[in-house]
């Protein structure tokens, strides 16, 4: 088997050497989870600030953006990252999206976020303290906008 016999596991792979394997600062830990309606309501609006501010200093929709986040934190594998949370994954996903435009590689498969977008996303979690984990990111309030439309 040469080892091209699927770049997005291969790109899995170096990443999970990178990330799963360094110390983490004893200050990181533990990431806070979501455990309350409270604690939901408190996160979700300092993320919705941070993902607001990636949209309009980019000019995509805020929807798009909430939306690329909540399926990136959706494919994140913790044991494979323990180092990572499902808010790296998932801002990691929303900085490729914002470089990249709508030109992500999706072929059905999973999207992994390359090293410049996680190293970005732990600069977001950082600067934006969003030191916060989640199960499921339908524990967050980041609903999408929905159009529907009226009939007269």
């Amino acid at each position: 088997m040469t080892s091209d016999y699927n770049p997005r596991l291969q790109k899995y792979g170096e990443l999970w050497r990178k990330f799963s394997k360094e110390k983490k600062p004893a200050s990181d830990f533990p990431n806070p989870k979501v455990k309350s309606q409270e604690d939901s309501i408190k996160w979700s609006l300092k993320l919705q600030n941070t993902l607001d501010k990636k949209a309009q200093k980019t000019g995509h929709s805020t929807d798009n953006v909430k939306k690329e986040f909540s399926t990136g934190s959706k494919t994140f594998i913790p044991s494979l990252f323990p180092n990572l949370t499902r808010v790296h994954w998932g801002l990691a996903h929303v900085n490729m999206l914002l470089r990249e435009g709508n030109q992500l590689d999706f072929d059905g498969l999973l999207v992994v976020p390359d090293e410049q977008a996680l190293e970005q996303s732990r600069a977001d979690v950082k600067n934006d303290n969003l030191d916060f984990d989640f199960d499921n990111v339908d524990e967050l309030f980041l609903e999408q906008e929905t159009v529907t439309e009226q009939s007269y």
